[in-house]
């Protein structure tokens, strides 16, 4: 689905894990995400901890690490899935 791609320009032209992520969810058919902080070395930014939880539609979400990033070294937030779908409620 390489539509998706162009269709959330210019994000997606690099290759950081972040923007990985978001395409994936992306080509996966996902609209919104919940943005998860995360840290390597156990303390979020204070960017990561207010948009903790946060449900952002995927044409507005951020690659991580996040532009106001002050642990870019260590961080560790992603985004998933939300709602977060099961394989018993995908088949009803």
């Amino acid at each position: 689905m390489n539509w998706l791609r162009n269709r959330f320009d210019p994000r997606f032209e690099t290759s950081l894990p972040g923007e990985e992520s978001l395409v994936r969810l992306a080509e996966a058919g996902t609209e919104v995400v919940l943005f998860v902080p995360a840290s390597a070395a156990g303390r979020v930014c204070e960017m990561a901890r207010l948009l903790e939880g946060g449900r952002i539609p995927i044409k507005l979400a951020e690659a991580t690490p996040l532009a106001g990033c002050t642990n870019r070294e260590d961080c560790a937030c992603r985004y998933e899935t939300w709602p977060h779908r099961s394989s018993s409620s995908d088949e009803r």
